[in-house]
């Protein structure tokens, strides 16, 4: 694409390329924070002690939470943030 003065903007434009490497790193990101939601609820389904069950379940939630933030702040498309407990 040509913009004024001969300019030119493109596929291989750094501005283009910043903008995509920020999006795969913000989905990279948001992948992450479900993965450790994921784990932490799976240690929690074989934690005896209810007390650390719980905190499990609570910091599990809070990932999915920034999972969520991250979306929207990146304008992707929103996680299935849902969580039943145990």
């Amino acid at each position: 694409m040509t913009l004024r003065d001969g300019e030119t903007y493109g596929r291989n434009d750094p501005i283009d390329l910043s903008a995509a490497r920020l999006e795969r790193s913000a989905v990279k990101l948001l992948l992450q924070y479900l993965e450790r939601a994921r784990q932490l609820q799976k240690l929690a389904t074989s934690e005896a002690d209810p007390a650390f069950r719980e905190q499990l379940l609570e910091q599990a939630q809070a990932y999915r939470k920034l999972a969520a933030k991250r979306a929207k702040d990146h304008a992707l498309p929103a996680p299935d943030i849902s969580f039943d407990g145990l």
